[in-house]
């Protein structure tokens, strides 16, 4: 069976999982004090509006306080995000995280996808505004890309934006593995947010907190800020989960680490799975995206290693696969059981 989604221990214990893009360096000892510290105060409602993260936030970004939207997670935060602007067409990139077409299906979206190419390593270049009709109201993107690692480009994201600007389309731009990439803060729309984009981001992938759900969400403006507020649960983020993201906000030298250490392993385990005949795509993430045998991910799952099978992305078939990057001796590992697997 083809899981939704990466990290499914639950139904496979005891593996050594490669299918979650989780930091291979784990929770940062800050952070799991301040969940410890904050049970204490389980017995009271949470802040409905994270009052002192997005005071936090706000200084640290030098964007407005009242733009910051915070929810259980960035999946919430999508289906929030579509529920408030219940947009009726919509474009999205394939492959890509199926969250975003799951969530425009339940306000009956029309969808409209944007097919990226294996020939060209599955990079969004412009051919995309050939996909830019009239009837588009939301453009949904995400870099990097999961499941392809790829950046946007700083200037398509910039002509993209303008474009979103001068037609009145909400621009959607999921940043969840961004803070992976080494400097990713120049790769951000920030510096070209306008009233109608969104920046979607995450503490979940950074912070190896995927049990402690919660994400946020910069607005281009208080209107939809307000609107997405307004939409979904009350209280949405838990006292434990605020409390981590408060922590973690300090944490400004372990994302550094981390995105030297991805950089690093990454290098290494494009290298070594290309050695061994497998395709690698180039990627900027914690990920690789492969093209390789049929049945790899069930071979790989006979040796007690999970990886995500792909062929569920649309634009994908039965021969792609997702691989984290993990810890040294991890990745070892998997490189040991693929010689197995090939020399039968």
């Amino acid at each position: 069976m083809i899981q939704p989604h990466g990290g499914n221990i639950h139904d496979y214990p005891n593996t050594l999982d490669f299918s979650a893009n989780i930091n291979p360096l784990g929770m940062p000892d800050s952070v799991h004090e301040a969940i410890v510290s904050s049970v204490s105060q389980c017995n009271h409602y949470p802040d409905p509006y994270c009052k002192q993260i997005r005071s936090k936030m706000s200084a640290l970004l030098h964007f407005p306080e009242d733009q910051i939207v915070f929810g259980n997670g960035a999946a919430d935060l999508i289906y929030r995000i579509v529920h408030a602007l219940r947009p009726k067409h919509a474009l999205i990139c394939a492959p890509g995280f199926s969250e975003y077409s799951h969530a425009l299906q339940e306000v009956h979206c029309e969808i409209h996808e944007h097919f990226l190419s294996s020939e060209s390593d599955f990079i969004l270049d412009r051919s995309i505004f050939n996909d830019f009709t009239n009837e588009i109201e939301m453009i949904v993107l995400c870099s990097p890309n999961n499941p392809t690692g790829q950046l946007i480009s700083q200037s398509l994201l910039r002509d993209i934006s303008e474009y979103c600007r001068l037609h009145y389309i909400t621009l959607l731009l999921d940043e969840s593995f961004l803070s992976f990439v080494i400097s990713g803060s120049s790769n951000s729309l920030l510096p070209y947010i306008h009233e109608h984009c969104i920046i979607l981001n995450s503490f979940t992938k950074m912070y190896a907190i995927p049990g402690i759900r919660i994400g946020y969400a910069l607005c281009g403006s208080n209107y939809i800020a307000s609107k997405l507020q307004q939409t979904g649960q009350y209280w949405a983020v838990s006292i434990p989960a605020q409390a981590a993201a408060y922590a973690a906000l300090d944490e400004t030298d372990y994302a550094v680490k981390t995105a030297l250490y991805i950089a690093s392993e990454r290098e290494f385990m494009t290298k070594e799975l290309s050695n061994h005949g497998i395709r690698v795509f180039p990627s900027s993430a914690n990920y690789l995206l492969i093209y390789y045998e049929s049945d790899f991910a069930e071979a790989m799952l006979k040796q007690s290693i999970l990886i995500r099978d792909c062929q569920n992305y649309h634009g994908l078939s039965n021969q792609y696969y997702r691989i984290a990057i993990r810890l040294h001796d991890d990745n070892l590992a998997l490189i040991s059981a693929i010689k197995r697997y090939q020399n039968g």
